[in-house]
């Protein structure tokens, strides 16, 4: 039980967004991301685009004026992984 809790704050940690920066946000319920637009704007987000599903938008915000805002409309936000952010993978 104890190696779980390890794990399962370990996971937690590394999808919890930063003070700033790209975040993705997703709709729990489904919902087409772009109806997360503009809240996500009204809070002082900038898009950067959609995610790799339908109901994740990639955008740049801070963490203290999406986060909880956003979770009690259903968005879950986490901080976006760099494939999703357009960032060039390295070629070998």
């Amino acid at each position: 039980m104890q190696i779980g809790l390890v794990l399962l704050s370990l996971l937690a940690t590394s999808f919890y967004p930063a003070a700033q920066g790209p975040m993705a946000l997703i709709a729990l319920d489904g919902r087409d991301a772009g109806t997360l637009a503009g809240p996500a704007i009204e809070r002082g987000a900038a898009l950067r685009g959609r995610g790799p599903r339908a109901n994740i938008l990639i955008v740049d915000g801070r963490r203290e004026k999406l986060l909880w805002s956003m979770l009690k409309h259903g968005v879950l936000v986490i901080a976006a992984p760099q494939n999703w952010c357009g960032a060039e993978r390295k070629r070998t």
